[in-house]
């Protein structure tokens, strides 16, 4: 059966839930010339709008509806209320983070443990380190294996950092505390441990970087193995780690250790520009103190105006090594021109400082100066070290100052150093000057009491103080005793006993001398030829043979006395 489209017409006031209203049609632009509308009177365009919009908010509706029902079955979340009421305060303030006191306590604490208590063995170190877990840091641990170091105590610090290596978490060692007790180990003589816990890195796959690699390399070249310290240089490029200017330094500072010829040195400073790297006042520094050993003094010169056009700041320790530098070679004007440098840079001269310039002017023979120079290092508070004591007594005696000499010596025994043979030697050699044979053989005793034994230089002063007194028996007594300590005369040596013996009018014992002396390979010095020459009235003609007999020989030769 067929519907005609009449039919299916729809009444616009009654159709509230199926089609528009006269009004919907009127506003769409559509005409309404009856109560009634058909849909043939719709194109489809128009019944798509019309339809699709006037379904939009039935669709809503039932939406809400949904959600409503969805709403009662679903039980709702409580909101948590704000808190209105009053606002309690601590009743005591909140513990501090750790600060750098407290952490100071702790190692300090710890290094009494450890150090103080004479704790030795692992086990024991466990004993005392267990009770420390929990209350401090991998850092705290750091600062105790540092200081450890620094007191010259390494076996106890690699012992500390085993205990280590057993823990967990924050106290397990990372690469910084690795670094660092190679380090310790190398500074403390202890090569062979750093290398044997620096294998186990390598072979337990762990990252090994530049610094652990710069402890290791230090820890050869501070032991004068450069070969060693080169050839991990070279695995380290290998593995491709690539090195800072602090391995090239060190390896420049092992090349000056190990005597190495300068160019080594100077390849090295090379390689540091070619990779791109700037070289620090330390660097400078380094190849100075090389070149200064090797006494390429213009070479120092080229690097002091390089570092000046490079703009190289440089501090207190180059212009140390310039002025020694300078004092060595005699070039006493730029030495002081150096001193002028520093205090123009408004630096503090160093005890290297002033004993450089008090050595320049005792060489210069400017006792005067030196004086001056000494007492205003001690005015400027710069205390004077063993060097520089042992210096001024030099200088006091060529002055002609042998007390003043001798004030200066026991001023530096109040100040708690140990006189060394140089420092016996000075004082002794001031006396001698004098003549005062007295004191020479005072102090010689003294000297000899304290444990402190005599070398060649100061046997031949001794010696020579003695024979320009006319103590000829004392000079032969002392020439014995040198040769019975294990001492080597030197032509020095037979040259003062030859002068001692003209002194003494004893032509007969100095002749004696001077055939030990050709049979020793060393010829007279003028003064002795001279001597010989007055005493016989023959000149010397190299020949020293003497007819005397062997009894003679045997009685006026100095000879060590007879071993039982």
């Amino acid at each position: 059966m067929v519907v005609a489209p009449t039919q299916i017409g729809v009444n616009v006031t009654e159709a509230g839930d199926f089609g528009p209203s006269e009004q919907d049609l009127a506003s769409r632009g559509l005409s309404c010339h009856s109560s009634h509308a058909t849909i043939d009177d719709l194109d489809l365009e128009q019944l798509n709008s019309l339809f699709s919009k006037d379904m939009e908010p039935k669709q809503s509706a039932t939406l809400k509806i949904e959600g409503a029902l969805h709403a009662e079955t679903t039980p709702s979340k409580k909101k948590k209320k704000p808190w209105n009421g009053p606002i309690r305060t601590r009743k005591s303030p909140p513990q501090p983070a750790h600060t750098e006191e407290d952490c100071a306590k702790r190692v300090d604490d710890m290094l009494f443990e450890l150090e103080e208590e004479g704790v030795t063995g692992s086990w024991a170190v466990a004993n005392v380190l267990d009770v420390w877990v929990g209350k401090v840091t991998r850092v705290d641990l750091a600062k105790v294996i540092r200081e450890l170091g620094s007191r010259r105590n390494a076996a106890l610090a690699l012992e500390v950092f085993q205990w280590m290596q057993v823990q967990k978490g924050r106290l397990k060692p990372n690469a910084h505390t690795y670094s660092l007790i190679l380090g310790v180990l190398g500074r403390g003589g202890m090569v062979t441990e750093a290398r044997e816990l620096f294998d186990s890195m390598l072979s337990s796959g762990a990252e090994v970087g530049v610094y652990c690699f710069n402890a290791m390399i230090g820890a050869y070249a501070r032991g004068g193995n450069f070969k060693k310290a080169w050839r991990l240089y070279e695995d380290m490029m290998e593995k491709g780690v690539q090195a800072d200017e602090v391995t090239l330094s060190t390896l420049l500072n092992g090349a000056g250790k190990a005597d190495l010829p300068v160019e080594k040195a100077e390849k090295i400073f090379s390689r540091i520009k070619e990779n791109g790297i700037l070289p620090s006042v330390q660097t400078y520094n380094t190849l100075l103190s090389v070149l200064k050993r090797g006494g390429h003094a213009a070479r120092c010169i080229e690097l002091d105006k390089e570092m000046q056009t490079m703009e190289v700041v440089p501090d207190i320790y180059t212009f140390n090594t310039l002025l020694m530098t300078h004092v060595q070679g005699g070039r006493f004007d730029d030495a002081e021109e150096v001193f002028q440098r520093i205090r123009n840079a408004g630096l503090k001269p160093t005890v290297v400082t002033f004993t450089g310039l008090i050595q320049m002017y005792s060489r210069a023979n400017k006792h005067k100066e030196a004086m001056e120079t000494f007492l205003e290092m001690q005015r400027v508070g710069c205390s004077p070290d063993l060097t520089t004591y042992s210096l001024m007594i030099s200088v006091y005696g060529k002055a002609g100052s042998a007390d003043e000499a001798a004030l200066v010596f026991r001023q530096l025994q109040r100040k708690g150093f140990r006189p060394n043979v140089v420092t016996w030697t000075g004082l002794i050699q001031a006396f001698g000057w004098q003549g005062k044979t007295q004191e020479i053989g005072a102090y010689f005793n003294e000297m000899l009491a304290s444990g402190c034994l005599p070398d060649v230089t100061l046997y031949n002063i001794m010696m020579g103080a003695y024979g320009r007194s006319g103590h000829s028996v004392q000079a032969a007594i002392l020439f014995r005793r040198m040769q019975a300590q294990g001492l080597s005369p030197s032509a020095v040596s037979y040259d003062t006993m030859i002068q001692a013996y003209c002194h003494s009018k004893q032509p007969a014992d100095a002749h004696a001398v001077l055939d030990q002396m050709s049979k020793a390979g060393y010829t007279p010095d003028k003064i002795s030829r001279a001597m010989l020459q007055q005493q016989l009235g023959v000149k010397y003609s190299g020949d020293s043979q003497i007819l005397l007999s062997r009894k003679e020989r045997r009685r006026i030769a100095p000879r060590p006395p007879h071993r039982s």
